[in-house]
């Protein structure tokens, strides 16, 4: 200080005017609806912040005090994000005519509230089946061939109602179905 004095230099300023107008500031909109999960029982809410002047205008973000800047996201507890199991359509069965077999689905883990996906929160509830057994019904022609010599005896017999018979002499026992 004294050596800027003795060499006859001014003592600058420490308070400078921001703008000829009001100083920008941030503006904050309402909180939105928690209906964002992101865990269990926990969702977030957003709302808007701008960088405003007192006459309604707006300022790029950096025009404001960044330190300054009010949160744009918090967490809120809503009972709603809760995990739920959703299941897709089982597929046909792949067996073939007649015979054991297997069909599957899909299943999701999703928020209750909203469909999307959530990850583990299902963890605490019963996981529906994804696989069961089956038996294909539905034989096309091609399918339906006899496989035993005694299918005309089986037909004769009026056997064709029994399961084993069903299946080994298809073709015989076909129009009695």
């Amino acid at each position: 200080n004294t050596f800027c004095a003795s060499a006859g230099l001014p003592t600058p300023k420490t308070i400078r005017s921001c703008r000829q107008s009001d100083c920008p500031f941030w503006q904050t909109g309402q909180w939105s609806e928690c209906n964002k999960c992101i865990d269990l029982r926990t969702g977030v809410q957003h709302r808007e912040v701008k960088c405003a002047l007192n006459n309604g205008s707006h300022l790029d973000h950096d025009e404001c005090q960044s330190q300054d800047k009010p949160i744009i996201q918090k967490q809120c507890i809503n009972d709603l994000c809760e995990g739920t199991w959703i299941t897709g359509q089982w597929t046909q069965c792949n067996a073939k005519c007649n015979e054991e077999g297997y069909q599957w689905r899909t299943i999701e883990c999703v928020w209750f509230n909203s469909g999307d996906s959530a990850g583990d929160a299902c963890n605490d509830k019963t996981k529906p089946e994804v696989l069961q057994s089956c038996t294909n019904h539905t034989c096309s022609q091609n399918e339906c061939v006899d496989t035993s010599k005694h299918c005309l005896l089986a037909k004769s017999l009026n056997m064709c109602r029994i399961a084993h018979y069903v299946h080994q002499c298809c073709h015989s026992c076909r129009n009695l179905n």
